[in-house]
């Protein structure tokens, strides 16, 4: 086999190995990512979150939360229009993602919320 040939053989063969690693890395969870280690499902109280800052003036909006057992607070994404009121006890489902750096409500995380049911 000529110089040329075993050249030709080698670059396509990096080449085939480059687009399996590239096509490959489309398959691992990239951080930030929904995988199913984020689902939860957690029972609490529809309230009003908490501010994060206590020190300044508070605003009167509700800003409507779960509060869990253990007494932590989670926001919740894309509630469904006809969601259950305030103070009720419900059961939601979704995927968990940690607070943002600058979150303005005192929350342990928040849930892009795919079910949510009255208990």
């Amino acid at each position: 086999m000529t110089t040329y040939k075993k050249l030709l053989i080698g670059l396509g063969s990096l080449l085939v190995i480059a687009a399996l690693l590239y096509g490959a890395s489309f398959l691992l969870v990239r951080p930030g990512s929904p995988s199913t280690a984020n689902i939860v499902t957690l029972e609490g109280t529809l309230v009003c979150l908490p501010h994060a800052d206590k020190t300044s003036p508070q605003t009167q909006e509700c800003a409507i939360g779960l509060q869990d057992d253990n007494q932590e607070y989670y926001g919740l994404k894309h509630l469904p229009a006809s969601y259950p009121a305030a103070n009720s006890s419900v059961k939601v489902k979704g995927t968990l993602s940690e607070p943002a750096t600058n979150e303005i409500y005192d929350v342990a995380g928040n849930i892009d919320v795919t079910s949510i049911v009255k208990e």
